[in-house]
């Protein structure tokens, strides 16, 4: 498998498309990948609810949270982006550069789940 390549896992829950990043570090040269996948997981439930599960994720660039601020541009109508966030050092980047006011962040997929 390439170090570029970022792996993810998709679940439909009915209420939402769940993806959970399984990559435990997005690095620089897998931020494109990450973009990609995201879009077409989303593009292929057009008009739902998505729920970026990036619970296990402990590092990574501010290319990557690019990617993340285009997916919500992308977002197609009636559908909602939100983000699970458990590690203390991803959550602080959300704050200080205000990610948390563009894309709603949860500490758990349950209690995202139940903010849709």
């Amino acid at each position: 498998m390439s170090d570029e390549t970022v792996r993810l896992e998709t679940e439909d829950t009915g209420e939402a498309l769940i993806i959970r990043v399984l990559n435990p570090r997005i690095k620089y040269e897998q931020s494109s990948d990450l973009g990609d996948q995201l879009k077409q997981a989303v593009s292929m439930f057009e008009g739902r609810n998505v729920l970026l599960d990036f619970g296990g994720v402990e590092y990574m660039t501010s290319e990557a949270l690019g990617k993340l601020v285009s997916l919500k541009k992308a977002m197609p109508e009636g559908g909602q982006l939100k983000i699970v966030l458990t590690k203390k050092n991803i959550v602080d980047v959300f704050k200080i550069t205000n990610l948390d006011k563009i894309i709603e962040v949860h500490k758990s997929v349950t209690k995202a789940l139940e903010s849709f």
